[in-house]
């Protein structure tokens, strides 16, 4: 209850604070063919972490990048920008608060709040669907693609919808690269010359492999289950696309459905029989010794269950930590499914319901996000100064004595901006080659976008219980339960699960139903 009231209280602030940057301006101009505008005052309210820029560089030379960046806005669109800063105060209790500064939300110029900059740090204190049906955010489906042309193209509609709302477009996101996490074998290649082996297709094949290694190799590992710098894959990573289902919700409440069915039928993922074979597979490899995640290096593992990438990655620390070179081969484990491709929204930008000026707004946003300069300008500061390009044409950070690029580009330029990974840091070769793979070997599935409220759920089911779950599988791949005592576990879970599925699905069919309105 004290929960759910903090939760009231931060909303209800949020609303207030908007409420308070919502003074009405002077109509400007609408764009008309070849006519140039009238000039208009753009007001960005920055998220908490904007302010670390000015600690760092000091305020001199961020006036410096906003008298240039204003330069080139006027002259490209008639537009002069204004920065304001938000910020967020940590409470007593730990919790943390959007603070109500006159200074920030009255703006003493009497211009209006016209877009405001939502970084992930402070992405949770806002809730879409909370601020438009209160009527502070501005329904922009008919305003991004014709005044955002450009940006706007970029995004498939399922990547829309992850800022979306019953069909209407409420924010616009980062143009983040989708991703799908595929799970390959990566396995040393020096093995795969010795057992002959010169495809690997399936878990099957590669516990054949395991096998391999456990009985020739006794000084090796056969295999390691937690990929590079990243956590282990639950079982329902691991094996629910390799058994041909989709994973549907995969925050806490493990739900699946198949994807060649219309009506998308939700399920447990505990109450399907691939779940049971699953199971079975790791408790075979742990009982035989094949895998270990801990207490060894990584030139120790013949193989790595990882992503791909990740080969190229395990060899270079192989070589910094041992000197030695190892090189790694990448097998997908199902090649023949087409994966779920996911898009992450990042940081976004939300637009006052009561600004005059959204369409300019939206136009400055698709200039900054699609200009190479610009970017570069708004993301980086000026170049020479804040940065330089090597011979690709690469953006290389100028660091300010007592900081590093990491530092610079981590906790403060991504931290603060919306991004467009087109633009960005990545070397294009390696870009290009990473976006075909992608679109190969995954696609959007129809529920792409689709959230349940996890907390609201779990109040109404209180006997659903995560840790027991959890609790099960590891007893069941220790060998601690006997297949009755896995039955009736199964059993008691689906009598707590039914009705929980049962709810989402409701909310699942009426997301579809408003996304096609």
């Amino acid at each position: 209850m004290k929960r759910m009231f903090l939760t009231i209280l931060i909303v209800g602030m949020l609303l207030t604070q908007i409420t308070a940057c919502s003074r009405e301006a002077a109509n400007n101009e609408e764009w008309t063919n070849g006519k140039k505008p009238e000039k208009v005052t753009l007001n960005i309210f920055m998220p908490p972490h904007f302010p670390q820029y000015v600690s760092v560089y000091g305020s001199t030379l961020l006036d410096e990048v906003l008298k240039e960046l204003n330069r080139k806005a006027e002259q490209k669109l008639n537009v002069n920008i204004e920065i304001t800063n938000l910020r967020v105060v940590q409470k007593e209790d730990g919790g943390w608060v959007a603070e109500v500064d006159p200074d920030t939300w009255y703006a003493l110029n009497g211009n209006v709040c016209d877009m405001l900059f939502i970084n992930e740090n402070s992405k949770s204190f806002f809730d879409l669907k909370t601020l438009y049906e209160s009527g502070f955010i501005k329904d922009i489906t008919e305003l991004f693609a014709g005044n955002a042309p450009n940006y706007f193209r970029l995004f498939a509609r399922e990547e829309l919808d992850t800022v979306s709302f019953n069909g209407k477009i409420l924010a616009v996101p980062s143009y983040n690269l989708p991703d799908t996490r595929r799970l390959h074998a990566i396995i040393r290649e020096d093995l795969l010359e010795e057992f002959r082996i010169k495809n690997i297709s399936s878990y099957e094949e590669f516990e054949n492999f395991l096998e391999l290694v456990k009985k020739n190799k006794p000084e090796l590992i056969p295999t390691r289950l937690t990929p590079f710098y990243s956590k282990t894959p639950s079982i329902l990573e691991m094996f629910a696309e390799a058994g041909g289902y989709a994973i549907a919700v995969n925050n806490q409440i493990e739900l699946v459905y198949r994807p060649d069915d219309p009506a998308i039928k939700l399920m447990d993922w505990k109450q399907t029989p691939e779940y049971r074979n699953a199971l079975e597979t790791l408790r075979r490899w742990r009982s035989r010794g094949f895998i270990s995640n801990q207490g060894v290096k990584l030139r120790e593992y013949a193989s790595i269950i990882g992503y791909k990438g990740d080969g190229e990655k395990i060899s270079e620390q192989i070589r910094q930590e041992s000197g030695v070179q190892v090189k790694f081969a990448e097998f997908d484990l199902y090649p023949e499914s087409i994966t779920q491709r996911t898009f992450d929204p990042g940081n976004i930008v939300i637009f006052n319901s009561h600004s005059n000026n959204t369409e300019r707004a939206l136009a400055f946003l698709d200039w900054l996000m699609t200009d190479k300069e610009a970017y570069r300008l708004f993301m980086y500061g000026i170049k020479g100064k804040d940065y330089k390009l090597d011979k690709k044409d690469r953006v290389k950070l100028i660091a300010r004595e007592g900081y590093d690029e990491s530092c610079i580009y981590n906790v403060i330029h991504r931290s603060w901006f919306i991004v467009n990974n087109n633009l960005d840091f990545q070397d294009k070769d390696q870009l290009k080659a990473r976006i075909q793979y992608i679109e190969s070997r995954s696609k959007y599935f129809p529920h792409t976008g689709f959230t349940i409220d996890i907390v609201k759920i779990r109040e109404r089911f209180p006997e659903f219980d995560f840790n027991s779950r959890s609790r099960f599988e590891s007893s069941v791949l220790n060998g601690e339960l006997t297949p009755g005592e896995i039955d009736d576990f199964l059993s008691a879970q689906k009598k707590i699960t039914d009705p929980m599925v049962e709810e989402i699905q409701t909310q699942l069919d009426e997301w579809m139903a408003g996304k096609e309105k």
